[in-house]
C-alpha cells in the first residue's frame, strides 16, 4: 500500500486527538459511512451509485429463487438471468453453484476446515501476510489488519497454497478471493476458487503461468518489489 493510501485510510478510520477540539465519527462512536459497495467514503463524499430499484431486485430475486429450486432442468434461464445480473443477496448461493464449488464442497467435506487448522508453511505464510493489506484497502472488510475480512482473506489463500502446494500462492489470487469474501463465508469462497483457478483460468496461477509472465504471481519473489 503506498503511503498516500495508508495516510487516507488512517485519516478515515483513527479517532482524532481529543485536544484537537473537533469531534468525528470514531469519537461519537458511529461507523465509517460507506457506499452500497462496503467502500469506505472520503471525509466530504456521498454515494453517487445507483442501484437498481427494489421492485427490479425482488423480482429478480424471485426469478433466482424459482432457478436454484430447479437447478438441473432450467440451463437456458440461468443464462439468460446471469447476464441481466445476480443479486447480491443470493450471491453466496449462486455462484458456488454456477462455478461447480457447492458439488466440490459437498464432496470433500470437512477438507477446507482441515486445511484451515493446519499451520502455513513459513514462506508462504510471511508473503501472504505481506499482501494482505493491499487488498481493496478502502473496503470496509479489509480496512483493519485485525479486522475478519483480513483473517478470513489470510485463511484462503493459506488453505489454497496448502490444496495446491504445486502452485502454492500467487499474488493475483487475493483480489480474487477477496471479491468472493465481499460475498459469501470462507469456505464457500476457497472452493469458488478452487474451480476459478481449475476450470475458468487452469494454469494460470502455476510458476510458468501467464500471471507469472506479467508479473503478478508471488511465488519465489520474497525480498523483491511488489
Amino acid at each position: 500500500m503506498s503511503d498516500f493510501s495508508k495516510k487516507m485510510l488512517n485519516t478515515r478510520l483513527e479517532p482524532k486527538n481529543p485536544s484537537d477540539g473537533d469531534s468525528s465519527d470514531s469519537e461519537l462512536g458511529l461507523e465509517p459511512e460507506t457506499d452500497r459497495f462496503g467502500f469506505l467514503l472520503t471525509d466530504g463524499s456521498t454515494d453517487r451509485s445507483v442501484g437498481p430499484s427494489p421492485v427490479l431486485v425482488r423480482q429478480r430475486e424471485a426469478k433466482w429463487i424459482n432457478i436454484i429450486d430447479q437447478w438441473d432442468r432450467l440451463l437456458f434461464k440461468k443464462t439468460i438471468q446471469c447476464h441481466k445480473g445476480i443479486p447480491a443477496s443470493l450471491r453466496a448461493k449462486c455462484w458456488p453453484l454456477l462455478c461447480g464449488a457447492t458439488k466440490r464442497m459437498e464432496n470433500q467435506k470437512g477438507l477446507y476446515k482441515l486445511l484451515d487448522s493446519q499451520p502455513a508453511l513459513k514462506h508462504w505464510e510471511d508473503v501472504i501476510e505481506r499482501d494482505l493489506d493491499r487488498q481493496f484497502p478502502f473496503h470496509e472488510m479489509f480496512a483493519s489488519k485485525d479486522g475478519h475480512g483480513q483473517r478470513s482473506l489470510f485463511e484462503v489463500l493459506k488453505a489454497y497454497a496448502q490444496f495446491k502446494p504445486e502452485e502454492g500462492y500467487c499474488q493475483a489470487q487475493g483480489p480474487v478471493a477477496a471479491v468472493l469474501l465481499m460475498n459469501m463465508p470462507a469456505e464457500e469462497a476457497f472452493w469458488c476458487l478452487v474451480q476459478i483457478c481449475e476450470q475458468y483460468l487452469p494454469g494460470y496461477y502455476s510458476p510458468l503461468g501467464a500471471c507469472t509472465v506479467a508479473g503478478g504471481c508471488g511465488a519465489g519473489t520474497e525480498g523483491s518489489g511488489p
